[in-house]
């Protein structure tokens, strides 16, 4: 049997490099033309595969995934999903469901996709491989349990409810066949933390990320790239909980690690540092930021040179960071030159430059420079869903916010208070995960209203918010609290002081629930 498995490998990989030949010979001009592109060529050359290798599925598939492969990276992720499909078609043929290759296409087809959309497809292929694993292997054989790790990392792109319980699983079997610190168990760990971070549980995921660098480092030792990378996966989630201090020192230790390992002007030395960055200045350390960025932004330069992609997005942090600390002039500039360089490296319209051009939009907000900023506002909510064709993606609810404030900075109440409502929408149904956003959209659309004197629809716009926020965080919760002393003050602004005395009491009362649900 292993002779007979490595003369169809042998067998499998020189069909492979024919027809690469086959391909490259396509590509001379002598054959299809002196303008024949590669991709030309591919198209020409895929074209035969339906009749090539007749009796040869494995053959057949090998090749198959080869073109899919590169059909991918050219950007042609249609053509890429047809081949990934024919190949998964083959090794089932050949192999059955049960085998190793038709879950490696699966998981390799996922990339495709995921750029043309239907992703959820997947899900039915999937079921019928752990099916067929469970009667072959049986339910707790770890061939079955790989099968339903990837159905997990399938539905944490588009239902997390579903996901969590699955990695549950997947961890759960995992720490019974393998122990804690086993390379499966250890990936298992860190694809349970992703998604409890993703649900925004983030006590939850920093249980996952500390057993995820110990596992790490006991696998590949404390000063190894993967275990210090772990570590600034850990600091990040001590960033995302806002605990400053111990996010600053774990930063500090990965990044101690990196300078011996890898060296200071390494590319991912200069990423942890970059996170650090962050902790600065997102905890009000804006001086340490931008003195740090200036350091980050010096290196890229002298070791990628100005037009290199991490060059232009160390340039664009740092306008950011002066931004924030209000040096606007300064700001403005690196922004500038960040947009600039990015249309130069990447091309126009491209998610670079798109980026660069939101900092542009806010650096012109701050420095009152709204017709400047509407410009900029109305073309990033025009291009973004060609750049982010996630309709879930952050950027688009970004984009319209702050396309929003500008058209209430300049006055033009009615258009922003359209665009307030699209993005509470958006929010709600595309990250609703996202409770504090959900409820500041509450929030700003009810400002916008009262601007324009519409105070009965601010009011209900609350209301809504404060019916949403008790179905959700409860009664006794903050923002409850708060809500309801928008409604009180909402009231009182309209001369309704007997409902704005209710609200009080609203208010009173929540504060009063919120104090019993924290007594021990």
């Amino acid at each position: 049997a292993a002779r007979a498995d490595a003369q169809q490998q042998a067998a499998t990989a020189q069909a492979t490099v024919s027809f690469l030949q086959q391909i490259l010979a396509s590509a001379d001009p002598n054959n299809l033309g002196k303008d024949i592109k590669v991709v030309e060529a591919l198209n020409a050359a895929a074209e035969r595969l339906d009749t090539a290798f007749p009796d040869q599925p494995l053959v057949e598939a090998a090749v198959r995934e080869t073109v899919a492969k590169t059909y991918l990276e050219l950007g042609d992720a249609p053509r890429a999903d047809r081949h990934y499909a024919l190949a998964f078609e083959r090794a089932v043929e050949a192999r059955g469901l049960e085998d190793d290759l038709p879950l490696h296409l699966m998981g390799q087809r996922l990339f495709a996709w995921r750029a043309v959309g239907g992703i959820e497809s997947a899900e039915p292929i999937y079921d019928r491989i752990i099916e067929a694993r469970k009667e072959k292997f049986g339910p707790e054989d770890a061939r079955t349990i790989d099968a339903i790790a990837q159905l997990g990392f399938l539905l944490s792109h588009y239902d997390l409810e579903r996901a969590e319980p699955i990695f549950r699983e997947v961890l759960d079997a995992r720490l019974r066949l393998y122990g804690e610190n086993h390379r499966s168990t250890v990936s298992a760990i860190r694809n349970l933390g992703g998604t409890l971070r993703e649900k925004r549980d983030l006590d939850g995921a920093l249980e996952m990320y500390e057993r995820y660098a110990k596992g790490t480092a006991a696998l590949h030792g404390a000063e190894s790239v993967a275990a210090l990378q772990a570590l600034n996966d850990q600091a990040f989630i001590l960033q995302e909980l806002r605990r400053w201090e111990e996010a600053e020192a774990t930063y500090r230790k990965a990044i101690a690690g990196m300078d011996r390992v890898r060296g200071p002007d390494h590319p991912e030395t200069l990423n942890i540092r970059q996170n650090l960055v962050t902790v600065h200045y997102r905890s009000g350390r804006l001086d340490q930021a931008i003195f740090m960025q200036r350091e980050i932004l010096d290196l890229r330069t002298q070791a990628l040179g100005e037009q290199h992609p991490l060059t232009i997005k160390s340039m664009h942090n740092l306008s950011v960071i002066l931004r924030m600390g209000g040096r606007l002039d300064e700001a403005l500039e690196y922004t500038r030159r960040a947009v600039a360089l990015a249309e130069r490296t990447h091309g126009p319209d491209t998610f670079e430059v798109v980026i660069a051009r939101h900092n542009l939009l806010n650096t012109y907000r701050d420095m009152d420079r709204h017709a400047e900023a509407l410009g900029e506002g109305q073309y990033l909510v025009a291009i973004a869903p060609h750049v982010f064709t996630n309709e879930a993606d952050e950027r688009h609810g970004m984009f319209r916010r702050s396309l929003a404030l500008t058209l209430r900075d300049l006055g033009r109440y009615h258009e922003a208070e359209q665009h307030f409502r699209t993005l509470l929408d958006w929010q709600r149904t595309q990250r609703p995960q996202e409770r504090e956003r959900v409820l500041r959209g509450y929030e700003e659309l009810a400002q916008c209203l009262d601007m324009t004197g519409r105070h009965e629809s601010a009011g209900a716009a609350l209301l809504e918010g404060y019916q949403d926020c008790l179905s959700h965080e409860g009664e006794g919760s903050d923002p409850a609290r708060k809500l309801a002393g928008l409604l009180a003050a909402q009231h009182d602004a309209a001369g309704n002081t007997d409902a704005a005395e209710r609200w009080r009491g609203v208010q009173e009362a929540a504060a009063t629930v919120g104090t019993a649900d924290r007594s021990p």
